[in-house]
């Protein structure tokens, strides 16, 4: 079997996600799995009590993102969705609350008992996920009005990689793992992604635990454009395609007056390579306006984000 690269299976993740080959469930298991594992081999394996408190935060995030239930710790969040989710996953989820509070408290828990804990807390995570993710609508195929997702919060666990672009290629793209206080996001980019952990980081991006841009407001890096910058851009692709357009119509105006045009085949190819440049013209500026627009709203909701201190985060 071949040996296949972080950047790689995060690549090919990636994929398989936007072709539908695998749902939001499947994806969202994929990045535990793969940001949770040991790097090289090096990696000092986690306690059980930090895998427990690792599943806690992480069910608290998608009950705070998927149900909009925002409080403190796991008891406030399940009692303000206590009839959004199934009663099977509340006893469950009560139960892990109450060792949770045990925990902040300083109250000792039997080490032998710890394991059956975590891995409790695992099934639930996974019930968690399958029931928030039918709970929340299904996303439209045009994303055109779809609202830019913002993430933020501490970095609490972290996984670098990268993948060539193309087989035997230099260009690299980079992509990162991170744990946002219990948000797993990917993080793609054209340069190497500065984040260490323990950085306050936010993310900004269009799917679900996938990210555009990111900015590090520890180290104050990162990938995030300016949205003066990007406005510019896009009204300089409306403007190519202005120009195209009134390229197509001088065209048009042209051929109507040109009398002899069924006599002169100049004339006619003429015309027709003056109509041909409009419209490449215009599609390009249509199409860089449309980019560089997407771009942009992801980069002021990104810098909205920003303005706002940061939400306190409980828990260690």
């Amino acid at each position: 079997m071949e040996f296949m690269s972080l950047g790689d299976e995060l690549f090919q993740l990636r994929h398989l996600k936007s072709s539908g080959a695998i749902g939001p469930v499947e994806y969202y298991q994929s990045l535990p799995r793969l940001l949770d594992a040991p790097s090289d081999g090096c990696a000092v394996a986690a306690s059980q009590t930090d895998v427990f408190l690792r599943c806690v935060r992480r069910i608290g995030a998608l009950l705070d993102d998927r149900f909009g239930a925002s409080g403190a710790d796991l008891r406030q969040k399940m009692d303000l969705c206590w009839r959004r989710i199934s009663a099977g996953l509340r006893v469950k989820l009560v139960r892990i609350a109450a060792i949770e509070r045990q925990l902040h408290d300083g109250t000792c828990c039997a080490v032998a008992d710890m394991s059956g804990l975590a891995e409790g807390c695992l099934e639930a995570l996974t019930q968690t996920l399958r029931e928030a993710v039918a709970a929340s609508p299904a996303p439209p195929r045009v994303n055109l009005n779809v609202p830019v997702r913002v993430t933020r919060g501490l970095v609490r666990g972290l996984r670098h990689s990268k993948h060539r672009i193309l087989p035997k290629y230099r260009a690299l793209q980079y992509l990162s793992i991170v744990d946002l206080d219990g948000r797993l996001e990917m993080i793609t980019s054209q340069s190497p992604i500065l984040i260490d952990p323990g950085d306050q980081v936010a993310t900004a991006g269009w799917t679900d635990n996938e990210a555009e841009m990111y900015y590090n407001e520890s180290k104050r890096v990162g990938s995030r454009g300016s949205p003066r910058t990007l406005r510019l851009a896009t009204m300089a692709g409306w403007a190519g395609a202005l120009s195209g357009v009134v390229l197509i119509l001088k065209m048009i105006v042209l051929f109507g007056l040109d009398i002899h045009f069924v006599h002169s085949g100049r004339s006619l190819v003429k015309h027709a390579s003056l109509g041909a440049l409009g419209i490449v013209v215009a599609w390009i500026g249509l199409s860089a306006s449309a980019v560089f627009g997407q771009v942009t709203r992801v980069a002021q909701a990104l810098d909205d984000e920003l303005k706002r201190p940061p939400r306190s985060q409980a828990g260690p």
